[in-house]
């Protein structure tokens, strides 16, 4: 039971991953003030930002047991 639901919590993390820019970068468009480079910027990084942490958990969730057969 422990197992599937962090696979499953994994398998959230690793499409969240993807997804991020999509949610990420509409909204700082929204709620920062700027240019439009200073926002495309700042949501491009706050994304990246995101994505970044997001794959390190999925890859910690991943790797729990090391690589192969053990």
């Amino acid at each position: 039971m422990k197992e599937t639901l962090l696979d499953t919590l994994g398998e959230i993390v690793w499409f969240l991953m993807f997804i991020t820019p999509l949610i990420i970068i509409p909204l700082t468009w929204k709620f920062i003030d700027g240019s439009k480079m200073v926002k495309i910027a700042s949501g491009l990084l706050l994304s990246l930002v995101c994505s970044i942490i997001l794959f390190c958990i999925g890859m910690a969730i991943l790797l729990r047991h090391g690589l192969g057969p053990g």
